[in-house]
């Protein structure tokens, strides 16, 4: 066995000051020796040149303080990802509505808007081709009482397709024409890419001369209060979060609200009854009732943006189907229709330049009605007999049985009691008469100066119209 060694051995040659034995290991008779050159080489004035390694520390933290502050990060990351959830499920889940409202009166509050929108119609008949709609536009709301306007729109239908562009400033139309359809092609060089005008203020004069109560800038439509009045007439549902969807490339929110098909009909048939005095709102209402029996509504999608709640669009789909025809081998056609609609609010306006050299058509919507009104009734009554005559023939056609009886009664509900009104409006009355094989209607004409006896305006089944000395004494205009 070797001997022990000494402390001398133990140690640098040099020993400055007293030093402390040292336990022989190799990483300490190393440590230590380099401590004592290094001293002397201090102690000489001489700067060391030999760096000196130093072990590494055992270690500042015990193991249990490692476990704590991961238990902690895990923790706060805990309570973040349970508070985005809430927020999440809160707005949206639990509360559509308030999501909806709020994107709402964003949208109302922007300065300026670029909209998109797309309908699509496809039918089932393979003769047909689709029919598409674009509509591109922007909107400065700088002035919410006096917004300007300008869009693009551009038809195209089977072997039919045409484009115009509009602007809407301080309540000023402007319209022109950037692509004719081939069927209009003769009015080409009279147009050409001219821009027109038209008052808002002619527009509704020429509004009231239909009888029209509405005034097409006076409605003040805002969104956020019409979905709340639809709601509470449960024509629409509370909306509905359905997910998170890519639109357009981005990440949005997506709701849905199902619409209730008759309360929605007898709500637009409500808004058609305050167009009180117009000759077309009993046809209109009509028309109504009827495509209530073969239209199909789906849900409408609205987008949101993910995180700024801002309105990004919204989707619809609706089909509606002929109605049968008795003793016709063609199957009806079922219509498709797809309405795309994309919203891209701003806080800064923008601007819309009035076209310049527009023409002006304001003289000529006045030259109009003031023709219109010089008309007798004389000149009025006749025309509107002819004009009920689409009714009575809707009504055959509607319940064909190959007999005329009760047509008259069958075409009260499909617009002929706009026409007894205007009839009567002008001092006369409509007068319908039918059965099995045909039908007679006829209404007596103002008694001019001079005239010795009354006058009849006459139209019947066979398409005839005349106008008679006498009230007709058969079915028909003799």
């Amino acid at each position: 066995m070797d001997p022990k060694p000494s402390s001398d051995q133990s140690q640098s040659a040099y020993k400055a000051g007293s030093s402390a034995p040292v336990p022989n290991t190799s990483m300490q008779s190393e440590l230590s020796g380099d401590i004592d050159s290094l001293q002397y080489a201090i102690d000489q004035g001489a700067s060391p040149t030999r760096s000196v390694p130093v072990p590494p520390p055992s270690g500042n933290l015990p193991k249990h303080g490692h476990k704590a502050l991961k238990a902690l990060a895990i923790i706060i990351i805990a309570i973040v990802i349970i508070c985005a959830a809430a927020y999440g499920v809160l707005a949206f889940v639990i509360s559509p509505d308030s999501a909806l409202s709020k994107a709402m009166n964003n949208a109302i509050s922007d300065r300026s808007a670029h909209t998109t929108m797309s309908v699509t119609v496809a039918s089932s008949d393979p003769s047909s081709s689709a029919t598409t709609i674009n509509i591109v536009g922007d909107a400065d709301k700088t002035d919410p009482k006096n917004p300007s306007v300008q869009a693009s729109m551009s038809v195209a239908t089977n072997g039919f397709s045409g484009a115009i562009d509009m602007k809407i400033i301080n309540k000023v139309v402007y319209a022109r024409v950037t692509k004719m359809p081939t069927i209009f092609s003769a009015y080409s060089s009279m147009i050409g890419d001219s821009w027109y005008s038209l008052s808002m203020d002619a527009l509704n004069k020429f509004a009231s001369s239909t009888g029209s109560s509405a005034n097409i800038m006076g409605a003040k439509l805002s969104p956020d209060a019409m979905f709340s009045d639809l709601m509470s007439k449960g024509v629409v549902s509370s909306p509905k979060f359905v997910g998170l969807t890519n639109r357009s490339g981005e990440m949005v929110r997506q709701y849905s609200i199902a619409i209730d098909k008759d309360k929605m009909l007898s709500w637009a048939m409500s808004i058609q009854a305050t167009q009180t005095g117009n000759a077309y709102t009993a046809q209109a209402q009509q028309m109504t009732k009827e495509m209530s029996k073969d239209l199909a509504i789906g849900d409408i999608n609205i987008y949101v943006g993910l995180l700024d709640g801002s309105m990004r669009g919204s989707t619809i789909d609706m089909s509606v189907t002929e109605p049968t025809v008795a003793g016709s081998t063609k199957a009806p056609a079922t219509y498709n229709v797809h309405f795309d609609y994309s919203y891209k609010g701003s806080s800064s306006g923008i601007s819309i330049a009035v076209p310049q050299g527009a023409k002006s058509m304001d003289s000529y919507l006045t030259s109009y009605l003031a023709s219109a009104k010089q008309n007798t009734p004389s000149q009025q009554i006749p025309a509107i007999v002819s004009g009920s005559l689409g009714s009575l023939r809707a009504a055959y056609e509607k319940d064909y049985t190959g007999s005329f009886k009760g047509v008259c009664l069958k075409a009260e509900g499909m617009g002929l009691s706009s026409y007894e009104t205007e009839v009567s409006r002008l001092g006369s009355s409509l007068v319908c008469h039918d059965n099995a094989t045909a039908f007679v209607m006829y209404a007596q004409l103002p008694i001019e100066k001079n005239a010795t006896s009354a006058s009849y305006y006459c139209v019947d089944s066979t398409g005839k119209s005349a106008t008679l000395p006498h009230i007709p004494a058969s079915l028909s205009c003799k």
